[in-house]
């Protein structure tokens, strides 16, 4: 077998054909970033429930092996836009709460921020309520940070609100952007 990427990029490619043998495929990847996201891509297109939500499981439980909360919850947003896209809104809440929590022991805020926004770039179009959940944790988590990475990720959550219906707290991602040239890119999307 080729390496993880090259093993990942054959399971999101199998998976809406032969979603059992990308399934197989998956759980040969040793890597837990890339078992973990190609667990989540096999899951996608199994239409059986049962096994559908034991994919899910392992993929969750792939992300365990990451190294450090940043990369498990990083990661964790894979698994968590099947949540979304099968509207497993109960289990989806569960996963965030943990994730949530779980990133809060990292100790670099941008870090924190960054992983923060992977769930809500992956997870954009769940219900309101759990949009909210994520972006009152990425605004608290930028807010204790500084930098480029931090700023473009506001920039970039700023769009997505505004595309989801989320104005308020878009333009509040905005405010809190400090450096003046991607502030003004982010007051261009939102004009836009």
């Amino acid at each position: 077998m080729g390496s993880p990427q090259t093993t990942r990029r054959m399971v999101s490619e199998l998976a809406e054909q032969d979603s059992a043998k990308a399934t197989t495929l998956a759980y040969t990847i040793t890597d837990p970033w890339y078992r973990c996201q190609s667990l989540a891509y096999a899951a996608s297109s199994i239409k059986d429930s049962r096994k559908q939500k034991t994919v899910l499981n392992d993929s969750f439980k792939a992300t365990l092996d990451a190294d450090g909360p940043n990369r498990i919850v990083t990661v964790s947003a894979w698994p968590l836009s099947v949540l979304v896209t099968i509207k497993d809104f109960h289990r989806l809440d569960v996963e965030l709460d943990r994730l949530l929590q779980l990133i809060t022991t990292e100790p670099h805020p941008t870090r924190r921020c960054d992983a923060v926004f992977c769930l809500l770039n992956r997870a954009q179009q769940a219900p309101r309520t759990s949009v909210a959940k994520i972006v009152d944790a990425l605004i608290s988590h930028c807010l204790a940070g500084h930098g480029w990475k931090r700023d473009r990720d506001l920039r970039d959550a700023a769009a997505i609100l505004k595309h989801v219906g989320f104005a308020d707290y878009a333009i509040r991602c905005v405010e809190i952007i400090e450096n003046t040239r991607v502030r003004r890119q982010a007051q261009r999307i939102l004009a836009g």
